[in-house]
């Protein structure tokens, strides 16, 4: 495989990173150490080996071997015109922003309602600024955001969807990518820190998370959180990624943790409660693993436990899912021009009508599966077991098409956003990770209708193509390398 050097020389760790071999620049470090890389036929450990024109890389185990080479008169043209074409678009970027900034100066400003004179009354919900320290491919970097529309625009592989990531990080301590927080820490640096402030229709709210080697700190207002629950809700958001696209077809426990990220940020009872009985899940499977001689006394009470808290996020769950449906069957009869109906059914592995019935079944089932648990040494029954199903139709939306789902999944998104607000009495912001490419021009339009809407939104983009549809007030970020432009 040859791979056609324009400049003087690359990296080792770039050179894997634009080869797909590596997803982040973080990532690099434990590849290394995973995996005896040779460059000319020599052992290399060095992320930063600067590669020339000749060098020939191989990973042992692949039989492919990379050969650094010199492209051709006529790509260099058409590489320097493409370079061209990307400085034309930064300073077109440039003057899109300056004029954004002049339209917004000569506007008169609006005069403060009879509130408090220190609340926003004109936005619901916005991130102000973010302030982002050895996160990724950032070593730090702070930026003022738009209370309406922020578009992050770039190649692949430059450090738009990291910057989305953050502030997906900082409402909800986790990543929508990665289930290993080490990958999100800079390379060669041992902990980040991502903090920002948040507008909100009560008062700015400062917002920080730093993590390390000793763990994760959340702070709100500058005031440490001991739980999580006390933290997520401060600032929701919703997301809409290519991967969203699997949610009606991929395996269950995609759709588990779309309830229990969307719910925990609306409802911190359900997290208190999902940890809760996680914590004795994890108690009752390793007793279950290690036990010589089970004790039936120990497993009774382990079941009742599980059984407390696991009815209660049954329940939570069950009750979200009919408001999303409410929703979402509005949404979806829109989008496909009034001619579907969207159900949705939550398919718990224990079957029950009602509040009353739940906490019996569930210890029923469990003490009916006891044996099978020993054998299988781990629990069968419960909320960890849960699934989803949508329906078009009533026709089960996995035998659907392509667009049908894409249609399902807007739905979805859409309805989360109303449901937020209807909880919160506040929009939450919207971080879409290039999925207009992802949308045919109707599904583009009903999304489009809701940024306009009054609601923060981020975008992340190739390309400045959508503009034409765009709301006119917005504010683009030029991305490139791990550059920004403003």
């Amino acid at each position: 495989m040859n791979y056609k050097l324009f400049d003087e020389f690359i990296t080792l760790q770039a050179l894997f990173k634009e080869l797909g071999i590596i997803q982040s620049g973080g990532a690099i470090k434990a590849f290394l150490l995973e995996n005896q890389v040779e460059v000319n036929g020599e052992v290399e450990t060095r992320r930063g080996r600067k590669l020339r024109v000749g060098d020939t890389i191989k990973v042992i185990g692949d039989k492919e071997i990379v050969t650094i080479t010199q492209p051709s008169p006529e790509e260099i043209e058409d590489y320097q015109a493409d370079k061209l074409e990307k400085e034309r678009v930064a300073q077109l970027v440039k003057k899109l922003n300056k004029e954004q900034k002049q339209k917004k100066d000569t506007k008169p400003k609006k005069r403060r309602t009879n509130g408090n004179p220190f609340v926003s009354q004109g936005h619901n919900m916005w991130l102000k600024s973010i302030h982002i320290q050895k996160f990724r491919n950032y070593k730090e970097v702070e930026l003022q955001f738009h209370s309406g529309l922020n578009i992050f625009l770039g190649q692949n592989a430059q450090g738009k969807t990291n910057l989305l990531e953050s502030i997906y990080f900082l409402a909800l301590t986790r990543s929508h990518r990665t289930r290993s927080d080490k990958d999100l820490i800079h390379f060669q640096e041992e902990q980040f820190t991502v903090s920002g402030v948040l507008e909100k229709k009560t008062g700015s709210i400062p917002l920080e998370i730093s993590l390390s080697s000793k763990g994760r700190v959340t702070k709100v207002n500058h005031l440490k959180q001991s739980k999580l629950s006390t933290y997520i809700g401060n600032m929701n958001v919703v997301l809409f990624a290519p991967e969203d696209l699997q949610l009606i077809k991929g395996s269950p426990s995609l759709r588990r943790k779309f309830i229990d990220i969307d719910l925990g940020q609306m409802k911190p009872v359900y997290l208190s409660d999902l940890t809760a009985y996680h914590h004795v899940l994890k108690q009752r499977n390793s007793y279950l693993k290690t036990a010589n001689t089970v004790d039936p006394t120990f497993l009774d009470v382990l079941d009742e436990q599980l059984a407390d808290y696991g009815s209660r996020v049954c329940i939570h769950r069950k009750v979200f899912l009919k408001k999303l449906e409410n929703f979402g069957q509005e949404k979806h009869f829109e989008i496909s021009n009034q001619a579907e109906k969207l159900t949705i059914r939550y398919d718990s592995s224990v079957p029950f009508q009602d509040e009353e019935t739940l906490r019996p079944t569930f210890i029923k089932l469990l003490r009916e599966n006891r044996t099978k648990d020993l054998i299988k040494k781990t629990t069968s029954v419960g909320p960890h077991r849960d699934d989803i199903s949508f329906y078009i139709n009533d026709m089960n939306a996995t035998f659907g098409s392509q667009g049908q789902h894409r249609s399902v999944v807007l739905s979805l998104k859409l309805a989360e956003i109303s449901l937020i607000e209807s909880l919160t009495n506040e929009k939450p912001i919207l971080l879409l990770d290039d999925v207009m490419s992802e949308l045919d021009n109707n599904r583009q339009l009903h999304l489009l209708e809701v940024i306009s809407r009054d609601i923060q939104t981020f975008i992340t983009t190739t390309t400045l193509d959508h503009l034409k549809d765009l709301p006119e007030d917005l504010k683009i970020f030029n991305i490139h390398s791990g550059q920004i432009d403003e």
